[in-house]
């Protein structure tokens, strides 16, 4: 393989060491700009997961810029695009919708939750889709992962065409030069200590439509520790409900996330906070926020309390959804 490497200055140190690649040495003449692979490289897991918490304490502005500044575009990016790109009020009954939903599978899935069915992108709750170009894979080391539906297949670098072109989990995952695994980052990543769930709530909103509950709000909690440092990313999503199913729904957001971390030694980071105030498209929003101490000892969350809060106002009425979570150890 012949690879052409293409260095970008970053506005992180941690990045500076990542690559696009584009293995372009068996496409035949002609075929360059639609097979061309646009893939991130990462030195090692370290690299890998520095810039995962680097690129998710990004505003959505900064990531923009950042996949620019990398010639890159995530998958984050292609489904997210996609979904904001739809208006619900175009489908006329419920079946139609469905269908919709089904022929683009490539970038949307349906998540039941209490018995009601919301439509959300492909990878939502997979907060390494911002590094996954946009057929789900990325490179650490000599080796290349792809993500599929039913798990990661990685193998040698020197099969990165064949394991881009695969399809089928089942096949790619019988082929002996292939293999399978379960971690997406060699285990470098785990679940906090005392924060170990996902937190997640819903307010229904009640708006003055001729459908009661056509409006809602959810938050979604997600905590990790990497490198004696804890992070809580906060997924968060405005819903309208027509048909069938809950959309996302175009809607300023404003949230409030305070904090408090501890370890064993019994040190205490104090309450910090964060504050966000923007508009929020229907694909949603996500940040992150924590931090770690010196001492070698892991920290975890001894306490958080979220305050998030959307205005809706329309044709067809106004509603105030609003999600109180608070998670005390």
């Amino acid at each position: 393989y012949i690879f052409v490497i293409v260095a970008i200055a970053m506005g992180f140190a941690a990045c500076e060491k990542n690559e696009v690649l584009f293995p372009n040495s068996e496409l035949q003449k002609g075929q360059e700009k639609e097979n061309n692979l646009s893939i991130l490289k990462f030195s090692d897991f370290d690299d890998f997961n520095e810039t995962y918490f680097k690129v998710l304490a990004m505003s959505v502005e900064e990531r923009e810029n950042w996949e620019k500044s990398q010639g890159f575009t995530s998958f984050a990016t292609v489904v997210n695009e996609f979904y904001n790109s739809i208006d619900p009020t175009q489908f006329k009954t419920e079946q139609e919708e469905l269908e919709f939903v089904k022929n683009n599978s490539d970038y949307l899935q349906i998540i039941e939750e209490d018995g009601e069915l919301y439509v959300e992108t492909v990878e939502h709750d997979n907060m390494e889709r911002y590094l996954m170009n946009s057929d789900k894979m990325y490179i650490i080391g000599e080796k290349v992962y792809k993500k599929f539906n039913e798990g990661i297949v990685t193998t040698n670098l020197a099969n990165v065409s064949e394991l881009k072109n695969a399809t089928d989990y089942l096949a790619v995952s019988a082929n002996p030069i292939m293999k399978v695994t379960n971690s997406e980052n060699g285990g470098n990543r785990l679940r906090a200590p005392m924060a170990s769930t996902s937190e997640g709530g819903t307010w229904t909103g009640d708006a003055k439509v001729k459908k009661n509950d056509t409006y809602r709000l959810k938050i979604k909690i997600y905590c990790e520790y990497y490198n004696n440092n804890s992070h809580a990313f906060i997924w968060a999503r405005s819903k309208s409900k027509l048909l069938a199913l809950w959309w996302g729904y175009e809607a300023p957001v404003n949230l409030q996330f305070d904090y408090e971390l501890t370890n064993s030694t019994g040190w205490k980071s104090g309450i910090r906070n964060y504050r966000m105030s923007t508009w929020v498209a229907k694909a949603g929003f996500e940040f992150s926020a924590g931090g770690g101490t010196s001492s070698g000892q892991t920290p975890y969350f001894s306490k958080f309390n979220v305050n998030c809060y959307n205005t809706i106002t329309n044709k067809n009425g106004s509603c105030n959804c609003k999600v109180i979570k608070s998670f005390n150890w």
